[in-house]
């Protein structure tokens, strides 16, 4: 079996990105499961386009894109996908998008092909707070989400794929008091969990 987990660069003047820094700590559980890894850039389009080539190139079985999400208090499963780029903040090449579609020919959205309402379930009983996300934002985390689904189904590819959003790491809110956050170590537990539960799925 194939993974293909992704993360971002740290981006809105943070030095660090904790989907990246998970991703990039996470070890193989198995000899049965070959894992890729890839840092994209927080920029519309680019990320997007970066990692539906390395699907082309790799063919994973699986596709788990991580974002951050500041705010949020634990690890949400992205359930879809629209088709819309807007935020209140540029990405990391200054780009500004306000309502734009990702692709004027798509569909208004994609429903995540990964087993979402099973992963949850698997991250809940391993004692990882988690939950089902009905919203990924509009922002690039949501640009890549939607993209890459669209890659896929455009192509009638096997590849399953799906968007994590985790929170800040407590490093990140010492001036943001107010602000949930979550250690590296329960972040890089879920993903384990994660990839316990695609192992099992396939048996």
């Amino acid at each position: 079996m194939k993974i293909l987990l992704t993360g971002f660069t740290p981006f809105n003047g943070e030095t660090v990105n904790p989907a990246w820094e998970a991703v990039k700590l996470l070890a193989s559980p198995s000899s049965e499961l070959e894992l890729y890894k890839l840092e994209v850039p927080t920029a519309y389009d680019e990320a997007a386009q970066l990692i539906c080539n390395e699907i082309d190139k790799i063919q994973p079985d699986y596709v788990l894109a991580l974002g951050q999400a500041g705010g949020v208090t634990c690890l949400n499963i992205e359930y879809v996908g629209i088709n819309c780029q807007a935020a209140n903040i540029p990405d990391n090449k200054g780009v500004r998008r306000e309502y734009v579609q990702i692709d004027a020919k798509g569909p208004a959205a994609y429903f995540a092909t990964l087993p979402v309402l099973k992963l949850v379930k698997a991250l809940q009983e391993a004692n990882i707070p988690a939950k089902v996300s009905l919203s990924a934002g509009t922002f690039v985390c949501n640009d890549v989400l939607y993209s890459i689904l669209h890659h896929c189904a455009t192509r009638k590819l096997k590849s399953k794929c799906g968007f994590l959003h985790v929170p800040y790491l407590p490093e990140q809110v010492i001036a943001k008091p107010k602000m949930p956050s979550m250690a590296l170590s329960d972040m890089l537990k879920g993903l384990e969990v994660i990839l316990a539960a695609l192992l099992q799925m396939e048996k």
